[in-house]
């Protein structure tokens, strides 16, 4: 169909002028209009920061009839749900390949056709990107902010990954890094230093950069035994992030 409404930053059409809007503040840092009271995040859509609001409240009310999971997103029990049944919908007309998300196919396609949507901001840079985030791993690391990347607990530096804050923090903070291991052995509270408002640009990067889990807790922040290992928990209000801190 017909996409009239064009970005000016990237190569993206929409069909509807709202979906443009949406785009330029998920993307290319517009004013995102939604903020949780509760912790104070943005988000660009209604739908988005609806979502949210279900991390807090721990609602899922999207539940798997084959496995009985739970969901905040029915889009994630969609995806869920191919994984049991094996279903990839979504084929390159090019080479066969199947996907079961459409997104993995949309960035499949690119690699035929050299597409690259997304590109850097910055007046002498010129690089383009074939998914946001990659460029958002570029900006992070080769045009950081004073409030971009993953921020050391310890000491307030930050870095480009959690990978490369990990390797800091065990050279710089190996003291430190002991102890808290020490007290998560013996099952005792560890209460950060700084708030995790000021931990991360955006979860999500982290979730997929660390392989973190995002879980709500009652008690206070502890170190616990998790899918990645042991990881610092930090209490955001009733939000917690968890992130590894390597395999001990």
């Amino acid at each position: 169909g017909e996409k009239p409404f064009s970005c000016s930053s990237c190569d993206k059409c929409f069909a509807q002028k709202c979906q443009l809007v949406a785009h330029r503040r998920m993307h290319h840092g517009e004013e995102k209009p939604y903020t949780c009271e509760r912790c104070g995040f943005k988000f660009a859509t209604s739908s988005n920061y609806k979502i949210h609001i279900r991390l807090h409240s721990g609602e899922k009310p999207y539940v798997c009839d084959i496995c009985g999971q739970a969901f905040a997103q029915s889009s994630t029990l969609t995806y869920h749900k191919r994984r049991h049944t094996g279903e990839k919908p979504y084929q390159c007309d090019l080479c066969g390949m199947s996907f079961s998300v459409s997104s993995s196919l949309i960035a499949h396609a690119r690699k035929h056709t050299g597409e690259t949507p997304y590109r850097c901001s910055q007046s002498k840079c010129d690089a383009k990107f074939v998914t946001s985030s990659e460029l958002k791993k570029h900006m992070r690391r080769l045009h950081p902010d004073g409030n971009s990347g993953v921020q050391c607990l310890l000491c307030g530096n930050r870095f480009a990954s959690v990978k490369n804050m990990i390797k800091h923090q065990e050279k710089a903070h190996a003291d430190e890094v002991r102890q808290h291991k020490e007290r998560a052995r013996a099952g005792q509270p560890i209460v950060p230093n700084i708030s995790c408002s000021h931990f991360i640009n955006d979860i999500l990067d982290l979730v997929r950069d660390a392989g973190a889990v995002l879980l709500r807790l009652t008690t206070p922040p502890i170190m616990q035994r998790g899918k990645t290992g042991l990881g610092l928990i930090l209490d955001f209000k009733d939000l917690i992030i968890k992130t590894c801190l390597g395999a001990f």
